[in-house]
């Protein structure tokens, strides 16, 4: 139920952003479009089970993804959506810098019947290249049943930095120190901490896109395909200069006072690419397996009946390219 709650608030919270300014290389700020190699423009239509649509203008208006669900994008001049499912009311505000990624995402809702919720991100860049995050949850139990063992609040405090060089990422780490309260008075604490790093290949990324991949590994507020598809959609920054060739990743848990457990996962990755320099298609291999799991880019042009001037700073800024394309 978390994590569906988490998938729908994301699905929102992206269409929200992307649809007041996703950037691109287009020559307009209300376009969101991806200009490739040949100075095409394009937007991401799918990826990963989730189907985006758009109007005339090349806005983003609705987000349906591998359930069906479909999620409509208001904008009455803030970055605040709202929406009901179930029992569930849910909103989020996004805020987005002048490169339009992502710099704060806040959120919240409530099940009727037992549970209420709030969390805030915050992410920080360089050069248009994601730095770091902190992030901040708390669940609340509505029920005052008093049970043994039924908690009654639990608060995350998260943080994750990224480190760069040569225009790659190469490594980044992200803690989590999460507190649950009980009825009965007692608490427990539980720590986690993972490191991923990066080999690369010689192929090169010449949209600078985020791959997918990547952004699903950074499960955004409890959801890897939407946190993913933020990657796709650019919100997330400059992705890095070549494809990543493999990845390791190293894991430590602690629960209460007890001993810490590790663990290391090893992942080998292969991307293929359009004529045009965009992505096609991303796979990644668990350590020893010949099989994958495979993740598709499908792209749409853009209506070109928008042209509009281009100021000083737009020009410059859209010299830039961002995302990606497919045949």
């Amino acid at each position: 139920m978390k994590k569906n709650m988490f998938r729908n608030m994301l699905a929102f919270a992206m269409a929200a952003a992307i649809g007041v300014g996703f950037t691109s290389c287009s020559s307009n700020d209300d376009v969101y479009a991806i200009t490739d190699n040949n100075d095409d423009e394009w937007l991401v239509r799918y990826i990963d089970g989730v189907h985006c649509f758009y109007d005339k203008d090349n806005k983003l208006t609705s987000i349906m993804d591998e359930d069906d669900e479909i999620y409509y994008v208001t904008d009455d001049g803030t970055l605040t959506i709202a929406w009901s499912e179930g029992n569930e009311s849910n909103k989020a505000q996004i805020t987005l810098d002048d490169d339009n990624n992502i710099t704060k995402f806040e959120y919240s809702g409530i099940r009727y019947d037992n549970q209420k919720w709030e969390g805030t991100y915050d992410f920080n860049y360089n050069d248009e290249r994601l730095l770091s995050y902190t992030a901040t949850y708390r669940s609340e139990s509505l029920k005052k049943d008093n049970i043994q063992n039924n908690w009654t609040s639990s608060t995350i405090r998260s943080g994750a930095t990224f480190t760069w060089a040569n225009e790659n990422l190469i490594s980044w780490t992200v803690t989590d120190n999460t507190i649950a309260e009980y009825y009965n008075a007692n608490s427990v604490t539980t720590n986690s901490k993972e490191t991923y790093t990066y080999l690369y290949s010689s192929l090169e990324n010449p949209c600078k896109q985020f791959p997918y991949f990547i952004g699903k590994a950074l499960d955004i507020a409890n959801n890897d395909e939407i946190s993913g598809l933020f990657s796709a959609l650019g919100l997330y920054g400059y992705g890095p200069k070549q494809l990543p060739l493999s990845c390791s990743i190293s894991s430590e848990y602690t629960y209460g006072t007890n001993s810490p457990s590790t663990s290391t996962s090893n992942y080998t990755y292969a991307f293929t690419l359009n004529e045009n320099g965009t992505l096609n298609s991303e796979t990644r291999y668990y350590e020893g397996s010949t099989s994958g799991t495979t993740y598709s880019y499908i792209y749409t042009p853009t209506r070109a009946d928008k042209a509009g001037k281009q100021s000083l700073k737009e020009l410059v800024r859209n010299m830039r390219p961002r995302n990606f394309e497919q045949n």
